[in-house]
């Protein structure tokens, strides 16, 4: 091997270590958050008691994943079946929080380490189809790096959800479609881009906007070399002459990769029932937030406002970079960057129109592409002394950047609105706050040997758990709340966690409520804890 690729080995393997280190740096601190409460539970029903009405609004194969480490320790389960007058729907908050109770922490480590290699695989496709799309093992090491360095996906890649597995099975889908398609036609590309369309579907019901663009990619660009069909040729290479038959073929093994994500249940609807349970579970009228502004019933444009804020800087000028790059050079970039560019699109207009506005986590698809894209800016930042000076400057931001929110990723944003210390001025949700930091509120008051909190917590962990001294709050429910809301506090130490002060924010702007109730507005915290609960102190 040439040194310069054992060289470029070298540092993938160490960004992927750094992606990895970084993203179970911020776990060890995090708890529980909402989607994990539901999501690692059903898995071990579905593992144990073959039970899959629970949670159905997501595919099984991530819950599975994540749940089977936990087969190896003493656990029991709750009633699957909930009690009369309860749907599966609201069950599965009380069931998870049942299940949770034994071991938290252990349970949680355990489930989210899965996670955690589905990034790390994440990135080493994403590095070796930068290094193949674009001719060059530095442009695989530039995507690999702002990949490492991508607080979205660090904060995510540790989390019991769907966003991460989605992205990383699409990129699977994709880049070896690319391979079957462009470099004379293997069967063993073509069959691990199925295997990866199966295991997306199977992990993310939105999977579904790709499967179109999937297939007309593998009948728009059936490699010319795919061997001629004969009477003599075995099966496999008589199915590779047809693309027809291929793609017939193709659809029965994603059935089956699905179908087997159920334990080849005799319902053969379960997928579609999931599918229905979405729509049936989507909220109505829910209100955006934005700028400080509420939108009720959201907007389009939300996921790509809060990408731009939640995006490093130094990332969008690589991706910015890598597409003039590939104008310059679009003889040679057209027809390869179509399985790239034409995911992201797809993917970020079904998100902008279809996908409530809940976060930026939804788009970690549309951000895996765009990194993948951006390997091209290494034709511009090694074109003289002066690209490279810009790459050593974007290189240092980026760090810098990342670095000063370390290890609160999921909270962080860019320079264009301060940083997350001004987050909760212009987004919410968890984009910001996702009940991730009650662990480090513990350490905090424990550290600091504070008084019981008053407390107002969003999230689904318990303050009991990690041993919170606290009196609870129904802040959000300022008519019945004591201490009173609106008129000056009692004096006492509040810890307040950012959605409830946005749900206060949102009584006072839709509601016409005391405009007192905007403590973001009225009081300065004295403090944080990460960036998702404030800390209040009146003498």
């Amino acid at each position: 091997m040439p040194k310069p690729r054992i060289v470029g080995a070298v540092c993938a393997v160490f960004l992927l270590a750094l992606f990895a280190g970084l993203s179970i740096w911020e776990m060890s601190g995090d708890s529980l958050t909402p989607d994990e409460r539901a999501h690692l539970p059903a898995g071990y029903a579905y593992w144990v008691a073959g039970e899959f009405r629970l949670n159905p609004e997501h595919p099984p194969f991530v819950k599975l994943l994540c749940a089977a480490p936990l087969l190896f320790m003493d656990l029991k389960i709750p009633p699957t079946q909930p009690p009369a007058g309860v749907t599966f729907h609201n069950y599965i908050a009380r069931f998870g929080t049942a299940f949770l109770s034994q071991d938290l922490d252990r349970i949680l480590f355990w489930g989210r380490l899965p996670v955690v290699g589905l990034g790390v695989l994440l990135g080493f496709l994403v590095f070796s189809w930068s290094r193949r799309i674009h001719g060059q093992a530095g442009a695989g090491l530039i995507s690999i790096f702002l990949l490492a360095l991508e607080p979205t996906l660090l904060a995510h890649s540790h989390f019991i959800t769907t966003d991460v597995a989605l992205a990383c099975f699409t990129i699977m889908a994709f880049s070896f479609l690319w391979r079957f398609c462009e470099a004379g036609g293997d069967g063993r590309h073509l069959v691990l881009a199925v295997a990866g369309m199966g295991l997306a579907l199977a992990s993310k019901f939105s999977a579904v906007v790709l499967l179109p663009l999937f297939f007309t990619l593998w009948l728009r660009r059936w490699p010319v070399r795919a061997p001629a069909a004969g009477d003599r040729r075995p099966v496999a290479d008589r199915l590779l002459a047809s693309r027809g038959l291929a793609a017939a073929a193709a659809l029965l093994g994603i059935a089956i990769i699905i179908q087997a994500c159920y334990f080849f249940s005799p319902d053969l609807s379960l997928y579609f029932k999931g599918l229905e349970a979405v729509r049936a579970n989507k909220p109505v009228n829910y209100p955006a937030y934005a700028a400080g502004t509420f939108f009720v019933g959201g907007r389009w444009w939300y996921a790509l406002y809060v990408f731009f804020l939640k995006t490093p800087l130094a990332t969008l000028c690589l991706i910015g970079a890598a597409a003039v790059a590939c104008l310059r050079d679009r003889a040679r970039a057209g027809g390869a960057l179509l399985f790239v560019l034409l995911p992201a699109v797809f993917y970020a207009a079904a998100v902008c129109l279809f996908a409530d506005n809940y976060g930026v986590r939804y788009m970690i698809p549309v951000t895996a592409f765009l990194l993948v894209s951006a390997g091209r800016a290494w034709a511009l930042l090694t074109s003289g002394r002066t690209g490279r000076l810009a790459a050593a400057a974007l290189a240092l931001w980026l760090v810098a950047s990342v670095g000063g929110v370390s290890p609160h990723y999921i909270a962080y944003c860019n320079e264009i609105i301060g940083g997350p210390e001004n987050g909760a001025r212009f987004m919410h949700d968890s984009n910001l706050d996702w009940g991730q930091d009650l662990k480090r509120l513990a350490r905090y008051q424990q550290d600091r040997n504070l008084p019981p909190l008053v407390l107002a917590f969003w999230g689904a962990s318990r303050p009991e758990v990690y041993g919170i001294q606290y009196r609870h709050w129904a802040v959000d429910t300022p008519d019945v709340a004591d201490p009173p809301v609106a008129a000056d506090p009692p004096p006492g130490l509040y810890a307040i966690s950012v959605n409830k002060l946005i749900d206060l924010k949102k009584l006072v702007l839709l509601e016409g409520r005391d405009s007192r109730l905007d403590w973001l507005d009225r009081f300065k915290p004295a403090d944080r804890v990460g960036y998702s609960i404030y800390i209040y102190r009146f003498p």
